[in-house]
């Protein structure tokens, strides 16, 4: 390989200060926008030696070591383009530098010894890393965590909320274009001397490069687990290696002991006459669950001050219900799996971190609290004020035991907030449904609210409310908490409603997740802990015997049972066993495991006390889901006479 300067001395001048400009105009704008030291130190020089290269040298390959650096040059631009954007910046890893630089390169010769070409294949690599680079930095500012593996079959429902949100420009964006423009330019004046290059040797070449540089990736991959809280896959395993470990957790088995004799020596001495005393069928209570988008009180992580209250009426409650704070598994996005904790009792935390449930596991019939309370008489109808292909919730409710599911367009919804059924509306439809229910059936209605959706950067939406005590102004933070006002002002419709029907009625109320708002507004926060920002209110609420109790944490797979004990549904085993449970590990979510003395520990945990038990819950799960063998009536109870 060579690198030829320009003939002319002007043209290297030239060159030379065009580099030296952009060393200076970057380390000025490095300053100006307060940049974090690892870009502002070195970033700027290699935009310099970047610029340099594609506007004074140019590189002839002539032979096949000219070939191999010309393949590892692109497999780190590739390398970058692809983790620059999505990490905005923060640097990987060591071993995510090696092995995904090592499987980058593999890529590219496969590709040589398939094609016999360099270059068409390297514009390609360039663009596609660019692309999703940027992609991948939109997905995680809009929901805190980069695209996983199972995103590709969520694109849909993706798309379907994408223009509510806007795109800060972030430094990484630009600097990564840049050097995309500047590396594909020294690639365009690259020349290739095809006779020694293009030859058969060098594709048997090639290939052999692409084993051996893919090989000790592969091989340590069988070491790694997946990453997939924020954006830490792309800086602990790096993209590449990261999707690889995600595929491998894909496959689920059946944990260490399963059996069903397992199963029966677990739930065998849960049965009817333990079970709580249940009303008689005349008396049963309708039962309404709403799960409120994006609704949380951000007091939970720290110090935060907000100009008023915004959760009066929903704390108003606290004399008259039981609630507390539920933890869900997920932070700022992937609804559907909150949805699914709560319908079907099981938990995230015996899931691959990368799975939405809905999508992998819920196509066909699938045990739910809809098929309890079906057994118990109820009729069971779904409100969700959006598309019903998000998160194919109209393959979902059907197979969990719906009777009927409304969406977008099949009910007038009234009002909006920001382009979205307001919560406000949502309750007005909420009620209409209930006042035209058929028959003497006690009714259960389950729905998913739309208002809250982020981004919170909405221009023609007035936030009267504000976030103080903050050492910066947030924007987003402020539409959000005026968000939760609206909300607020919903459920005081709700419950003023239902306080004056002579029927009896329950009322869950709980958050799916809470706002993914600026990184720096919890940096500003100090928060650090990661369940305090899953932490999500609820109560349980009724119109004919109001009962005063916390909860101070749950997480939201113990909702269903708390709900059936209030209602006084009876329940199956299974739901029986999760409210023992829950008095030893209160918390159980895609984080791992917090029990009642405040020890935690991780999903997997295999030592200990608290392990065996969370090695219960998973065995139960595991039959719940998985084993079509196994007897339903351990989860859904039997038939009612």
């Amino acid at each position: 390989m060579e690198f030829v300067l320009s003939k002319k001395r002007s043209g290297r001048i030239a060159a030379l200060a065009v580099g030296v400009i952009v060393l200076a105009a970057m380390i000025i704008v490095s300053i100006v926008f307060k940049w974090p030291i690892y870009i502002s130190a070195v970033i700027p020089a290699l935009m310099a030696v970047a610029t340099w290269f594609a506007v004074g040298v140019k590189v002839r390959v002539k032979n096949w070591f000219g070939m191999i650096i010309l393949q590892l040059f692109l497999a780190f631009v590739g390398f970058f383009l692809l983790h620059f954007p999505s990490l905005n910046g923060i640097y990987t890893s060591k071993k995510a530098f090696l092995f995904n630089n090592l499987l980058a390169a593999a890529i590219l010769f496969l590709f040589q010894a398939i094609t016999g070409k360099i270059k068409p294949f390297g514009f390609i690599w360039m663009v596609f890393c660019l692309g999703y680079g940027i992609v991948n930095h939109a997905v995680y500012m809009f929901r805190g965590s980069i695209i996983n593996i199972n995103d590709f079959g969520s694109i849909g429902t993706a798309l379907s909320v994408a223009e509510n949100y806007a795109l800060e420009m972030h430094p990484s964006i630009a600097i990564s274009a840049y050097l995309f423009v500047c590396a594909t330019i020294v690639l365009a004046r690259c020349r290739i001397k095809r006779s020694r290059i293009y030859r058969r040797s060098i594709r048997v070449l090639a290939l052999f490069l692409a084993v051996v540089m893919a090989a000790a990736p592969l091989s340590f991959v069988k070491r790694i687990k997946p990453k997939l809280w924020r954006n830490r896959a792309a800086e602990h395993n790096g993209i590449l290696m990261e999707y690889i470990a995600e595929l491998r957790w894909l496959n689920i088995e059946a944990p260490e002991g399963y059996s069903h004799e397992a199963v029966a020596a677990l739930l065998s001495k849960y049965n009817e006459e333990t079970a709580p005393a249940a009303v008689s069928d005349a008396d049963k209570p309708h039962i309404i669950a709403v799960m409120v988008e994006a609704y949380s009180d951000l007091n939970v992580l720290g110090d935060v001050g907000i100009t008023e209250d915004v959760m009066a009426n929903f704390n108003a409650l606290k004399d008259e219900s039981i609630h507390g704070y539920a933890c869900a598994s997920i932070f700022g996005g992937n609804t559907a799996n909150s949805e699914w904790e709560f319908l079907t009792a099981n938990s995230m935390a015996f899931l691959p971190g990368s799975t939405i449930p809905f999508r992998q596991y819920m196509k066909e019939k699938h045990n739910s609290l809809v098929d309890i309370l079906t057994e118990n008489g109820y009729e069971c109808y779904a409100m969700h004020p959006f598309r019903p292909t998000g998160w194919d919730r109209h393959l979902v409710y059907p197979a969990v035991g719906f009777k009927e599911s409304y969406f977008i367009n099949d009910l007038e919804w009234g009002e909006t907030v920001r382009g979205f059924t307001s919560d406000s509306a949502y309750v007005d439809q909420l009620i209409a449904q209930f006042e035209e229910k058929n028959g003497d059936a006690p009714l259960f209605l389950f729905g998913v609210t739309m208002q809250n959706h982020g981004d919170y950067f909405f221009e023609n939406f007035n936030a009267d409310v504000h976030v103080t005590g903050t050492k910066e102004s947030y924007s987003n933070a402020d539409q959000y908490v005026s968000l939760v006002k609206l909300t607020d002002a919903a459920i005081e419709k709700l419950i003023s409603y239902f306080r004056n029907v002579d029927e009896k009625v329950q009322i869950v109320i709980f958050g799916d997740h809470q706002p993914n708002l600026k990184p720096a507004f919890y940096s500003d926060l100090g928060v650090k802990d990661e369940q305090t920002k899953r932490m999500i209110p609820f109560c349980i609420w009724n119109n004919y015997a109001p009962v005063s109790e916390e909860v101070p944490v749950t997480s939201i797979n113990y909702l269903s049972a708390m709900l059936l004990e209030s209602a006084g549904v009876p329940m199956p085993a299974y739901h029986q066993y999760l409210l023992d449970l829950q008095e030893k590990l209160p918390v159980v979510n895609s984080l791992g495991f917090v029990a009642a003395d405040g020890t935690t520990g991780e999903p997997d945990a295999t030592e200990g006390e608290y392990a065996a038990l969370m090695n219960d819950y998973h065995i139960l799960q595991y039959a719940n889901m998985f084993d079509t063998t196994i007897d339903d009536s351990y989860f859904i109870g039997a038939a009612a006479e």
